[in-house]
């Protein structure tokens, strides 16, 4: 899983700061028939009340076919400039954890 955008989320003015994050998952499974994902958002760390995902969390974000990509945004909200915290991620499959990807920002 790769994201982008992470950066933005620091450099937030004093006004609330829309910031795209924007993922790429892969499947690496050999499975032929793959299960819709589920996508939850989390912000962990002691400036995590400055920060709001501003859709449904969690996300659906459909089937991914076997060593197949797929590209899906989640939007957040900076609600002020901030010195960071770790933006978790969690992937289930039929309500399982199948990833947890925790980056630094």
């Amino acid at each position: 899983m790769n994201t982008k955008n992470l950066s933005l989320l620091r450099k937030a003015t004093p006004a609330r700061k829309y910031v795209p994050i924007e993922y790429t998952i892969q499947n690496v499974s050999t499975r032929l028939n793959p299960k819709p994902l589920q996508v939850t958002v989390r912000i962990l760390g002691a400036n995590a009340k400055l920060f709001k995902v501003n859709e449904n969390n969690p996300k659906i974000i459909g089937t991914v076919a076997s060593k197949a990509t797929k590209k899906f945004t989640i939007p957040l909200i900076a609600k002020s400039a901030n010195l960071g915290c770790v933006l978790e991620t969690e992937v289930k499959e039929d309500g399982q954890v199948v990833l947890v990807n925790r980056t630094k920002f």
